[in-house]
């Protein structure tokens, strides 16, 4: 019996192991967009003065390959700053049939050509700049990093939870770090922004003229979900199961 009874619940051990293994791994969804269309995002632009974008949408002739997302600005003010946020609304998620989210990561390429008074200016402001759509607001989670000016830079950001997207006010250019998206309430669109600044140009006499482009191509989203917890309460379902053909076999003998 005693031989019988460890069989049993070796073959338990096996069948429960393998069980919970596949069941905890989370689950992962993904977006891509390598061919922009103006069709298929809606716009929300912050500009520090009137007029200073002159253009946001698609160019089918600069990309990395074209078409990409691109925005082209002009202005005399200084200082100042631009954010032009892409939202995709068939790019959304509801928790209800693909369970809560966990984390989001993101890959694009990002182009950036500033000018100021006829001369090349120095990028300073790369950033995947992943946005958020729920409920009515915007969250965006800014990852700085290096590039290079006038030329494609790939840009990545891995693992970002909710507590990285902050709440972002596109008319303040006000962001509130303690307002957080919900990952497990439904997401409207997921998107990205494209962001340019201007400093005051003190050394220099008569208006200051900023000007530039700033594109985005290959944009790679991943959303991760959290773990499945109903592998327990099926784990604990298996072991009893189990533990009657154990009893059943030891009656038997």
């Amino acid at each position: 019996m005693k031989t019988i009874a460890r069989k049993t619940f070796g073959t338990v051990a096996v069948l429960s192991s393998a069980f919970l293994g596949a069941n905890v791994a989370a689950a992962t969804i993904s977006f891509s967009d390598d061919t922009f269309s103006n069709g298929d995002y809606t716009q929300k632009i912050y500009q520090s003065s009137p007029g200073i974008v002159t253009s946001a949408g698609q160019t089918p002739t600069s990309g990395n390959p074209a078409p990409a997302a691109w925005v082209t600005y002009d202005t005399n003010v200084s200082p100042f700053t631009i954010l032009v946020g892409l939202l995709r609304p068939s790019f959304s998620y509801s928790p209800a049939s693909a369970g809560a989210l966990s984390s989001i990561s993101v890959s694009l390429d990002r182009y950036f050509a500033p000018v100021t008074n006829g001369n090349d200016t120095p990028v300073t402001d790369l950033s995947p700049r992943t946005l958020i759509q729920q409920g009515g607001q915007y969250f965006q989670a800014s990852n700085p990093q290096n590039g290079t000016r006038a030329a494609w830079v790939a840009l990545t950001a891995s693992g970002l939870t909710a507590a990285d997207f902050v709440l972002y006010d596109f008319t303040t250019n006000t962001s509130t770090p303690s307002v957080h998206p919900d990952f497990t309430q439904d997401i409207d669109a997921f998107g990205f922004a494209m962001r340019a600044t201007g400093a005051a140009c003190n050394f220099v006499a008569g208006p200051c003229q900023s000007s530039g482009t700033v594109g985005t191509d290959n944009w790679f989203l991943t959303l991760t979900t959290v773990p499945e917890p109903g592998s327990s309460l099926a784990l604990l379902a298996l072991a009893g199961l189990a533990a009657v053909v154990s009893r059943r076999r030891m009656n038997r003998a």
